[in-house]
């Protein structure tokens, strides 16, 4: 559960409004910048928060950083670049908790450093490949799957 003083700086009619309690959250890139703020809000809404990241040093400083805000966090060290990785992360979540209700990839873009647009056909399966491991785990639970980037 998310500290007092954080929970009292929420607006009540929205994010105050415990969004995400008890919901179980990965979130990819969270060890800086854009995913790290994402982890941090839904956890501060009472999320479930698996840090995702392939640097153990950031993924520990934002697992430090959650549970010090009263947040329940561990941290999973994957390079979600591979499909292996990815769906390795999601089985370690779903082992942990029983489920997956939110999926945040944050992973500062996708595999090709190209604009979508560009892409060839079979880049563009590729990708929605390797984020497919985990949609049949967030539907079964009626949750969602967002992908943002900062690249």
């Amino acid at each position: 559960m998310p500290s007092q003083s954080t929970r009292e700086s929420l607006d009540p009619r929205s994010a105050g409004a415990m969004r995400f309690k008890d919901k179980v959250c990965i979130v990819t890139g969270a060890g800086q910048g854009i995913g790290r703020a994402a982890a941090r809000r839904l956890g501060a809404e009472g999320g479930k928060i698996v840090v995702a990241e392939r640097s153990q040093e950031s993924a520990l400083e934002t697992t430090r950083q959650l549970v010090q805000a009263g947040v329940e966090a561990m941290a999973s060290f994957a390079d979600v670049s591979s499909f292996e990785e990815a769906e390795r992360l999601v089985a370690f979540a779903v082992d942990h908790y029983g489920r997956l209700d939110v999926m945040v990839n944050v992973v500062g873009g996708t595999i090709w450093w190209q604009p979508f647009h560009l892409y060839t056909q079979e880049q563009i399966l590729l990708e929605l490949e390797r984020w497919h491991c985990h949609v049949d785990e967030v539907l079964q639970s009626g949750g969602s799957c967002i992908n943002a980037s900062d690249a």
